[in-house]
């Protein structure tokens, strides 16, 4: 019993009961049996529980409790399911968390969530990192609480509503519970626990259970959780093992790398800072023109992209997110021509750059007028060659009849202005391909980092990017482009020899002067007009680049891996029958006969009619 008739005015409590309070922290288990009547309880506050009076289980009869506060409370916390007389009078009081007046049912607490406090962390404000399962030694956590009272439950808090640390309120706590908390955690308002593996016994297990937590809020709970558990090891990546002894026993800590230092597979490595820009943890951000195709920052790892600096944009990730737009592959060389990665096409343009397909308007319009112009250029072409060789047999003629003759000494002029202008022409063509693709091509085959370039690719046009809207992806583009090159002189032979069959047909007369012109045309088609681009193709494809730790990437295709590609052996293949066949047997032929004939060239049979 209570003395009646009293009033209390702006009592206050730093934890429960700001002008009485019946909470036993000795004897925890036992409510208190009291009752308060005739009693005016003004201003009063606690921290925590009841602004007023805490620890009841019942309250007795007119009562007044004017604009008291408390977390939980505002007037009244019952340590149980609590009856109150409808005498009471309650007015202006306030439960910043829940209840103004007086609670129902004693609260609840329960482990809301464990985070892992990260203060290493450079690359994130947010300091706190969840935590899915494992604990680790040495690292410190933050329990977060929430708080169940009356059917409701509590996971929000704001500067009104703040319980912040519960270590006071642990009962018996071991040595992995931190009392002194560090400075970042002073502006949390939800109750918490901060936690550290610092004595625990893991008796040969992997992994054993999180402690079981007693804490006195008014009542004595146990929180108990089998979601998280302590790991007996730590991070693979991220940190590092270190052992420390005391005078007991030998143990270990988890330790996070260093700045400058990055682990991947357990162990801290130092980052190279020509390489770096930022190290730390797990995380490594590459500079530009860096490339690699896993995690890590081994000097094997690393590699610079040479062939091409500007396709290589660098970051943290690896492989194709390293990669500028469009870009794909081993160093960032190949183009992206299936859309698989960026989910846009782009085809290779010049020196190992990419285009957009769709950056390209009416391609295959432009494309089919370019292959009717070269056809018709090359028919031209062919019919200027045979005017020019029947022309030169007419001089020919004519001197041996002494009517006309040109001197050596013309003619090695005319050949000297020729061979003038085609320097010239390859002068011009080497500084516009520097100018357009910033890459001394001297300096490159002289490191032999590439072994042909063709300097006129241009976004005007991409037969690339009209070849993947009907080839499948499963055919290498590399054997397509083989397969096209190759088919193109292959197809104007094939129909040089069927208007030599028709002419045949048609005037057996002039089968002899048509089957010349169809040999002719096929040997200018393949030795002249075609013969570097075929030469190209096939040679490339038996050449690989080293763009990866000991892995080898096709020349004609880098999609394709050399060695255990049943792709390249394909490619390979065909190159080896148009090397064999068109580039080397068909020139050794037509060398070997002119040879044979050579004194023969210029030499005449002829007689002067009357």
């Amino acid at each position: 019993m209570f003395q009646e008739s009293s009033q209390i005015i702006k009592g206050s409590s730093n934890s429960f009961g700001g002008c009485l309070n019946f909470i036993n922290t000795f004897q925890t288990n036992q409510p208190s049996q009291v009752s308060i009547s005739q009693n005016t309880f003004i201003q009063c506050k606690s921290k925590y529980l009841g602004g007023a009076i805490s620890g009841i289980s019942a309250i007795g009869y007119e009562n007044q409790f004017i604009d008291c506060n408390s977390q939980i409370g505002g007037a009244i916390y019952f340590i149980q399911q609590s009856y109150v007389i409808d005498s009471n009078q309650f007015s202006g009081n306030t439960g910043y968390l829940a209840a103004n007046d007086y609670n129902q049912q004693a609260l609840k607490i329960k482990i809301e969530e464990i985070l892992e406090i990260n203060n290493n962390n450079q690359n994130n404000s947010n300091v706190f990192i969840k935590t899915d399962q494992y604990l680790y030694p040495g690292l410190i956590y933050i329990i977060r609480l929430s708080i169940e009272l009356d059917g409701n439950l509590y996971d929000q808090y704001t500067d009104k509503n703040n319980f912040g640390n519960l270590y006071s309120f642990l009962v018996s706590p071991s040595n992995n519970f931190v009392p002194n908390i560090p400075a970042q955690l002073f502006s949390i308002n939800y109750p918490f626990l901060v936690w550290s593996a610092q004595d625990v016994q893991f008796n040969g297990k992997q992994a054993i259970d999180l402690e079981d937590i007693r804490i006195f809020l008014a009542q004595l709970q146990t929180l108990r959780t089998s979601q998280y558990k302590i790991y007996n090891g730590c991070k693979e990546q991220g940190m590092e093992k270190i052992y420390l002894n005391n005078q007991q026993n030998k143990f270990f800590i988890c330790k996070y790398c260093e700045q400058t230092k990055v682990s991947y597979y357990g162990v801290c490595q130092n980052c190279q800072p020509d390489q770096f820009s930022q190290c730390y943890g797990n995380y490594s951000e590459l500079k530009q023109s860096y490339w690699r195709s896993k995690y890590s920052v081994d000097q094997q790892d690393i590699f610079y992209c040479t062939n091409n600096p500007e396709s290589c944009q660098g970051g943290s990730g690896i492989g194709n997110q390293l990669c500028y737009e469009g870009h794909v592959g081993a160093q960032c060389l190949n183009c992206d021509i299936y859309g698989t990665y960026w989910n846009e096409k782009y085809s290779i343009m010049g020196f190992f750059q990419c285009v957009k397909c769709n950056s390209i308007s009416l391609n295959t319009f432009k494309i089919t007028v370019l292959i009717v112009v070269l056809v018709l250029s090359l028919i031209l072409i062919l019919i200027s060659t045979f005017k020019k060789l029947k022309n030169e047999i007419y001089a020919l003629y004519l001197s041996k009849m002494q009517i006309f003759f040109i001197g050596k000494t013309i003619q090695k002029q005319t050949l000297t202005s020729t061979y003038i202008k085609i320097l010239l022409f390859h002068i011009q063509i080497y500084f516009i391909s520097s100018q357009f693709t910033k890459v001394d091509i001297i300096s490159s085959f002289l490191e032999f980092q590439f072994l042909f370039y063709n300097p006129l690719s241009s976004p005007f046009f991409s037969l690339d990017c009209l070849i993947s809207q009907y080839k499948p992806e499963s055919v290498s583009m590399g054997y397509t482009d083989l397969l096209i090159t190759f088919i193109i002189p292959l197809l104007i032979s094939s129909i040089t020899i069927f208007i030599s069959t028709s002419i045949f047909i048609l005037k057996r007369k002039l089968f002899r002067r048509s089957l010349y012109a169809t040999l002719l045309t096929s040997v200018y088609i393949f030795m002249i007009v075609f013969y570097s681009i075929l030469l190209e193709k096939t040679l490339s494809s038996f050449f690989c680049l080293n763009l990866d730790k000991d892995k080898y990437y096709s020349l004609i295709d880098l999609s394709l891996e050399c060695g255990n590609s049943s792709q390249l052996q394909k490619i390979q293949n065909l190159s080896l029958v148009i090397l064999i066949l068109f580039l080397i047997t068909l020139p050794t032929i037509v060398f070997f006969k002119l040879f044979q004939s050579r004194k023969r060239l210029k030499k005449l049979n002829f007689s002067i009619g009357r």
